[in-house]
């Protein structure tokens, strides 16, 4: 019987990191092959990956190579390097805020390129990022350039695959733990208000990539932020939207109390956090089958939106607006769902206008759960798996397997012998 691995402590210390790294990377190769492979003994490569000992840049180079790493090992090296320099540096007394400050801050940036540029460690990793600006509210700072790179941000988490935006968040998150930590002389409110909205967005993209824990964990951080920054409207957005990620949730966690506090603290003052929060009642009534026997549903809907300020409605490029392009996308995904037919051609128009693939995927598969209520089942489910099958990797988030998720849950009991429903249901399920 083969021994079990030895277990592993990648939070004790950036050697232990690149230690479980290497062990992710091995794959399915020994010990000894990978030893072999890169001319050190199995059991080097065994200590390397306890953290005992600590590979050379030549070897770890080889490992990268050999595991096809991506750059992922070399990175977390020069980070572990780097943090030993800076360690040795604070033990020797040196004067704080000096150039140690600044290779803390490129040292933070590599660990976090390495976590966020591919699955060579969990994303529970940012875990250590999120506690440090937990840590760092309450600091002030010049924003800037912070508030121009959360709104660059806030565009990017629209048209970017998740694991792609969090490699292009994670420096910007890196900047702003580091300015709560070291420049205290500016504005409060303001870092606060640019943690929550950067926390939150996140946030969005850890749920797309399918892990709700750590979502909800930094949508924790982005609730603190925002209401230490004392802005009302980022308040009411982050509870909103968090609560509209949670009712299109497989699992939903607490979308009625978010959607209660959203709605409290607006206070009938329309803005896109209300928004987001009265399309996520729609979504949880509808999923408990309320919503289809209310008339006046897509009435209300339109008219809380004729109420917006012109500012949030005429928010085309970032999140927290609430354009008509999407009052529009929300509201054909609502006619959907309550099963109205007429939305079809609707949807047919605005998938040819379309260029982003994952927004392309979802409108088509809006089509196929609309064939399904008109009962052209077959048709349905192969548009559905030539859509799903088609996407790249990157573009299979949360929100488009929840459509077909839908789709399969939606056909009816006669269409299960069907071997196209069958491909269907093992496609989704990969």
């Amino acid at each position: 019987m083969p021994r079990r691995p030895d277990p592993l402590t990648p939070t004790q210390s950036p050697w232990h990191l690149l230690g479980a790294a290497i062990r992710h990377w091995r794959g399915d190769r020994t010990q000894r092959e990978l030893g072999d492979a890169v001319h050190v003994d199995n059991s080097v490569i065994s200590e390397y990956e306890r953290g005992t000992v600590h590979p050379s840049a030549d070897t770890v180079r080889l490992i990268d190579e050999v595991t096809g790493a991506g750059g992922h090992l070399i990175a977390l090296h020069a980070f572990a390097v780097e943090f030993d320099v800076l360690r040795a540096g604070i033990r020797r007394g040196r004067p704080p805020h000096t150039e140690d400050d600044e290779m803390e801050r490129r040292a933070t940036v590599r660990l976090l390129a390495a976590l966020s540029a591919g699955a060579a460690l969990p994303l529970d990793s940012l875990e250590l990022l999120r506690s440090g600006l937990n840590r760092a509210l309450g600091q002030a700072d010049d924003l800037d350039e912070l508030e121009a790179a959360a709104y660059e941000l806030a565009y990017a988490i629209r048209v970017l695959p998740p694991r792609e935006f969090i490699a292009k968040a994670a420096p910007r998150l890196a900047d702003v733990q580091y300015v709560a930590r070291h420049r205290r002389d500016l504005e409060q409110a303001g870092l606060q208000r640019v943690t929550g909205q950067m926390s939150a967005l996140l946030a969005i993209a850890l749920h797309e990539l399918g892990d709700p824990s750590a979502a909800r964990r930094w949508w924790r951080t982005a609730r603190k932020a925002a209401d230490a920054s004392g802005d009302l409207g980022l308040r009411v957005w982050v509870r909103g939207r968090h609560a509209f990620t949670e009712s299109c949730a497989l699992r939903p966690v607490d979308a009625a109390s978010l959607i209660a506090e959203a709605e409290a603290l607006a206070a009938g003052k329309m803005s896109a956090g209300l928004m987001e929060a009265r399309i996520a009642r729609s979504m949880v009534e509808i999923g408990s089958g309320d919503a289809g026997h209310d008339p006046d549903l897509l009435a209300k809907f339109d008219e809380d939106a004729s109420r917006l300020p012109d500012a949030v409605a005429g928010e085309r490029a970032a999140i927290w607006g609430w354009s008509q392009e999407r009052h529009v996308w929300e509201r054909a995904a609502t006619c959907v769902l309550i099963g109205d037919p007429e939305v079809y051609d609707e949807l047919t128009h605005q998938a040819r206008r379309e260029t982003n693939p994952r927004a392309q995927g979802i409108l088509q598969m809006r089509k196929s759960m609309c064939l399904v209520r008109m009962g052209e089942v077959e048709q349905a489910v192969e548009e559905t798996a030539r859509v799903y099958g088609g996407l790249p990797a990157q573009h299979r988030t949360t929100a488009v397997r929840l459509w077909a998720d839908r789709i399969v849950s939606a056909l009816p009991q006669q269409a299960e012998g069907l071997p196209a429903v069958r491909e269907l249901r093992a496609l989704v399920a990969s």
